[in-house]
């Protein structure tokens, strides 16, 4: 790993052991010339618009490098280390040497540089920058702070986690596809003796019966409003597991088939039925089916995985 740029984050204002204008001075004459020796560019938060606190957290995940001043235990520096410690990605601590008692747990078992502002401490904090470059080029995914080591050590368990979640999601799809099948199905079953234009000029030459038309509508009205598409309607819209393109295309068939049967309920007392409205309902029966097996076998690859 190639360190490109260093971001410093220490007190702007006055704190308990120094001045606003000694901590620009520190910067301006110990930090900054120390991380230009290995002509890497070196700053701290400006910001001429907008909201400082926003530029901040883009420096603190964007730099390759945070170099962190915890002398005083400054609160804001603190939160923007941790910050950084939650990207995943190489910080150094640095803390004046008469200030370095009572470091606060969080940190106090990993490597802090103790720093005096001296021309022999320029010296020592040059070899320090040194040896810390040197190490994240070597080994880029060496952790070096609590949040980094968890995630790194509890990788696993978060996959586990999200894996079980995904799977259960899955089953609650199935769950909803099955649903949908066993009403298309009975839908069809309870129209079969029921006479049903092939269209509307069909209609207008063989209206059906009036008992006809009623049983029609009452089946309709069992079917329409009852076709479920919240889970199906979830996965499209996050993805949260991958498919073959080819499977996309049987859900996307069956989403909009759900659609239609959303709309078709809105619309009932104004809709007409024809012929091609029960084909597509009993064509669908075979697509739904296609698609558990799909899901089943996605169920399947997450589970061996």
């Amino acid at each position: 790993m190639e360190i490109k740029d260093c971001f410093i984050i220490m007190p702007f204002s006055k704190t308990k052991s120094h001045s606003e204008e000694e901590w620009t001075e520190l910067y301006e004459e110990f930090f900054k010339p120390a991380w230009n020796e290995f002509n890497i560019l070196c700053h701290r938060a400006e910001v001429s618009r907008g909201s400082i606190t926003k530029d901040i957290i883009e420096k603190l995940f964007s730099a390759s490098m945070v170099f962190a001043d915890i002398t005083d235990f400054n609160p804001n520096v603190m939160y923007e280390l941790g910050v950084r410690h939650s990207f995943k990605k190489p910080s150094s601590i640095v803390i004046e040497s008469r200030k370095s008692r009572d470091i606060p747990f969080d940190v106090r078992d990993y490597n802090i540089f103790k720093y005096t502002y001296s021309v022999p401490g320029l010296r020592k904090l040059k070899n320090h920058i040194n040896e810390v470059i040197r190490d994240i080029e070597q080994y880029p995914n060496k952790s070096d702070n609590p949040v980094w080591d968890f995630l790194s050590a509890g990788g696993f368990i978060i996959d586990y986690c999200r894996k079980t979640e995904d799977i259960q999601r899955l089953r609650a799809l199935k769950e909803e596809l099955e649903f949908n099948l066993d009403r298309c199905s009975d839908f069809v079953n309870k129209i079969s003796s029921i006479k049903i234009s092939k269209n509307f000029q069909d209609w207008t030459r063989n209206k059906p019966s009036e008992e006809d038309e009623q049983e029609l509508q009452m089946r309709m009205e069992e079917f329409y409003p009852v076709i479920r598409n919240d889970a199906l309607t979830h996965l499209k819209i996050t993805r949260y597991v991958s498919f073959p393109q080819e499977d996309w295309y049987v859900l996307d068939d069956i989403d909009k088939f759900f659609r239609w049967c959303n709309c078709f309920s809105n619309n009932l007392a104004a809709a007409s039925f024809y012929e091609c409205e029960k084909q597509r309902i009993d064509e669908i029966r075979e697509i739904i089916q296609k698609c558990i097996l799909i899901i089943d076998r996605r169920i399947s690859e997450l589970e061996a995985d």
